[in-house]
């Protein structure tokens, strides 16, 4: 009924010219596939790696920028802070040469505890009110 096959398949190719310059165009076409692939995945992980550096680089970027205004901020609240100081000290250096002075220190006296230069009369209207 049923014959055994052989071993040898039925169809041979021919080994002629044709048949070896087919045989090397196919060769060659997957060989071509290939490197196109290699290239490919070549391509997509350099560009992975591209795109993890300039996120990487950009977050950097970012945080540099905050800690930047952050510092501003706390700069232009020191300047204030520091004109402040620098307006009450010069008061105070006022206030240090007016009580070396011998007048000043004297009209002082007078006007805040009532002290008087002999022969003075001091009078107290209803409306003044002693400084301290």
């Amino acid at each position: 009924m049923y014959e055994k096959q052989s071993s040898q398949p039925k169809v041979q190719a021919l080994n002629n010219k044709y048949h070896q310059q087919q045989t090397l165009k196919n060769i060659h076409a997957r060989r071509q596939k290939y490197v196109r692939q290699v290239r490919k995945k070549r391509l997509l992980f350099i560009g992975l790696i591209f795109g993890v550096v300039v996120l990487f680089l950009g977050v950097q970027i970012f945080q540099t920028r905050q800690n930047h205004q952050t510092l501003q901020a706390q700069t232009q609240t020191s300047q204030a802070q520091l004109e402040k100081v620098r307006d009450s000290h010069t008061d105070l250096q006022q206030q240090v040469r007016q009580l070396n002075d011998k007048t000043y220190l004297e009209k002082i006296i007078r006007e805040r505890y009532y002290y008087s230069k002999s022969g003075e009369i001091i009078f107290s209207l209803p409306g003044d009110k002693p400084s301290n």
